[in-house]
């Protein structure tokens, strides 16, 4: 008959000091505190890494709700606390947990993500889903503007080699041909890629000049680089033509193939 006069010789947990001082700092709320207590007496408590348990075991011990617990775990699991391993598909069982002794790896409980990982009382959202809905606001002038201003995309800044390389390629389009249609927004379209080209994929601002020269001087390639988009897809290839002194005639290469 247990008396509730517990004894170590009886058996006790061996946890290192280190670990259960960051369980302390971690910010746990009552029911992630019982489930991972829960999880290290059915570990650490027999002398083992992982061991499996079943939803009717968690609330045998913890007195948590069985349909309250698969969004605390998965609270647990997001932080990278615990962990869990599903039996293979095809496999029924029981699911396998351990504790992520590795405490710098844990995360930080986010200010979205509700306690327990799932909506607490008062709170609206979806318990399945583990999160909850923030609060509704009337919609007021300081809202429309704050919408609008978040939903405003940062100019771009472009510098003056740039805008004159923008340039460059739309007089070359147009010389070849005037009837070119070109987006009255290209300098914002085109401004995206060249800044891309140039950041991103480290072109020279005398490299995207000769290559545009070259590639608008070319029958082939006149009527393909009709933009910079295009430009930087092909910039590689358009390169390579060139240290080769490729014609600026250059023909399609299949047309070969099918004899005309």
């Amino acid at each position: 008959m247990n008396t509730g006069n517990p004894e170590v010789k009886n058996g006790y947990i061996a946890i290192a000091n280190e670990l259960w001082e960051a369980f302390i700092s971690a910010k746990l709320n009552a029911r992630e505190w019982n489930l991972i207590a829960c999880i290290i007496r059915k570990t650490y408590g027999w002398q083992k890494y992982e061991d499996k348990i079943s939803l009717s075991q968690f609330e045998k011990m913890t007195g948590i709700a069985r349909n309250k617990i698969g969004g605390i775990i998965n609270g647990l699991i997001t932080r990278n606390i615990i962990n869990k391993t599903i039996p293979q598909k095809g496999h029924t069982g029981i699911p396998t947990y351990s504790i992520n002794k590795f405490y710098k790896q844990w995360r930080q409980k986010s200010k979205g993500t509700p306690k327990g990982g799932i909506p607490q009382k008062g709170e609206g959202g979806d318990p399945k889903k583990g999160f909850s809905y923030p609060p509704k606001r009337g919609t007021t002038k300081d809202n429309i503007q704050k919408t609008l201003l978040q939903k405003t995309p940062p100019k771009l800044s472009l510098t003056e080699t740039q805008l004159e390389l923008i340039e460059l390629l739309k007089s070359k389009i147009l010389e070849n041909n005037p009837g070119a249609i070109i987006s009255p927004a290209y300098k914002n379209t085109w401004g995206k890629d060249i800044e891309k080209m140039m950041r991103l994929d480290g072109r020279s601002a005398d490299q995207v000049r000769a290559v545009i020269l070259w590639s608008q001087a070319s029958d082939f390639w006149c009527s393909n680089i009709m933009s910079f988009n295009k430009l930087r897809q092909q910039f590689d290839k358009l390169t390579m033509q060139m240290k080769r002194g490729g014609n600026h005639g250059y023909s399609d290469p299949e047309k070969h193939k099918r004899g005309f």
